[in-house]
């Protein structure tokens, strides 16, 4: 493997919605399940509450804090994948152009994650606000947010002709 990376979601705002979330599912939880109280004027049914305790007090706070973008650049090309929800991998005889760049997540993209901003095609990111932006032979654009973009960038090269 010529290059490893692994980010997380850390944003503020991230942090804060995911703990405010999870604590009102383990509030709810406890309330109800545990001490009986109804929880709410209308409170939902046991059975409910617990699959959205287990979805949103458990899954995803771990999800958030041990799920990340995962990107690879190994022999037959550059992989990147945003935990369960995929990813993409791009063969290196099909990067023609590579280049680290700034760029601003929120106003070019709509935000983290995999986004598709129109007119300057999809990204892969999970902070900051560096990376690699790659031009491929049938013309679309991707970007792969990186921490240690010029790293990135050095390990792509090595392989390709960009």
């Amino acid at each position: 493997m010529l290059y490893h990376e692994v980010q997380r979601f850390r944003q503020p705002f991230v942090v804060i919605a995911v703990a405010f979330v999870t604590l009102l599912m383990w509030w709810a939880f406890v309330q109800q399940i545990v001490f009986g109280v109804a929880f709410g004027n209308d409170p939902m049914p046991d059975a409910l509450l617990i699959i959205m305790w287990l979805a949103f007090g458990i899954g995803f706070p771990l999800f958030f804090y041990r799920g990340g973008l995962v990107t690879h650049v190994r022999e037959d090309g550059l992989s990147v994948k945003l935990g369960p929800f995929g990813g993409t991998h791009i063969a290196f005889d099909e990067i023609v152009r590579a280049e680290v760049r700034q760029y601003k997540p929120l106003r070019e993209y709509g935000g983290w994650g995999i986004r598709y901003g129109f007119g300057r095609g999809w990204a892969y990111n999970a902070s900051g606000n560096e990376g690699v932006q790659l031009t491929l032979r049938s013309g679309k654009r991707v970007l792969i947010g990186s921490q240690r973009p010029q790293e990135l960038l050095a390990a792509i090269q090595e392989k390709s002709n960009a």
